[in-house]
């Protein structure tokens, strides 16, 4: 039998008894994986959604047959021991999207699903220095930060259900509050009225200004995000650039005014993409 990275067996077809779905708790999303690991996949997902990224605005996806892209063998998603999320936001572009603070959160959980040896069993693409891939979660590789030398085993996984109390569903039964100190990223929350009178002109104000800049830097950012603005220009300043970047999204978004000044609509999509809240 085939093995995928981590040394999990592959699966070629979807009616193998090895597969399960389950629901990501506090979520909508759905997901398929191994049976010997989902419930802890869908355990460490909902303390992602909770305390890294809300998971629902994006997709997510388990199983999958395929080689890994690196060519090596079998990708970790043939043996439905890995899963990709918010990859929406969280592109495949080697880049780093997430903040310090939510790598920070990110890693806490790594330590917060480990075996009664510390040993963990999860690994986490936004640790991969050459290529970061942060969308990707997968049962882990013996050269993971962690892993102690050895892939996590389907063994590993029961131990940490035990230690944890997690239930078939990826709820946590027995002991709660593992994770110390993991705060909830805020998601930013700006006002569409305030965006849109900061890319309009305001002859009280000197050249550059905005009455808004911290608005005006997360549509700035989600911007440069979608490639339509140089970051160089995330000044929180709605300039001529910023103003052009947005016509632009406005003209990707069907806007039949796309004149660069931010309307409700398309503000709110752009939220959606990039974790941002438009009131």
């Amino acid at each position: 039998m085939l093995q995928s990275l981590n040394g999990w067996g592959g699966i070629k077809s979807s009616s193998d008894s090895r597969l399960a779905w389950g629901t990501v708790p506090g979520t909508k999303k759905k997901v398929c994986l191994h049976k010997d690991v989902l419930p802890v996949f869908l355990a460490i997902l909902s303390d992602i959604n909770k305390n890294v990224i809300p998971l629902d605005p994006g997709p997510l996806d388990g199983w999958q047959y395929r080689e890994a892209r690196s060519g090596a063998g079998l990708s970790c998603h043939a043996s439905a021991t890995a899963c990709d999320f918010r990859y929406d936001f969280l592109k495949a572009t080697h880049k780093i999207y997430l903040t310090p603070a939510q790598h920070n959160a990110m890693h806490k959980l790594m330590d917060k699903y480990v075996t009664s040896n510390g040993k963990r069993v999860f690994g986490w693409g936004g640790d991969w220095s050459s290529m970061p891939d942060e969308m990707h979660l997968e049962s882990i590789q013996s050269w993971s930060p962690g892993a102690k030398g050895s892939n996590a085993t389907a063994a590993d996984f029961q131990n940490v259900i035990k230690r944890l109390g997690i239930k078939p569903d990826g709820t946590i039964g027995v002991i709660k509050n593992i994770v110390n100190n993991v705060k909830p990223s805020p998601i930013p929350t700006i006002y569409a009225v305030r965006v849109i009178s900061a890319a309009k002109t305001d002859p009280k104000l000197p050249a550059g200004k905005t009455t808004f800049p911290g608005n005006v830097k997360i549509v700035e950012k989600a911007l440069a995000a979608e490639k339509l603005l140089d970051p160089k220009y995330v000044d929180g300043a709605f300039g001529t650039k910023t103003v052009e970047a947005y016509a632009a999204w406005q003209k990707k978004c069907n806007i039949k005014v796309a004149n660069g000044i931010p309307d409700p609509v398309s503000l709110k999509k752009l939220g959606s993409l990039h974790s941002f809240k438009v009131i």
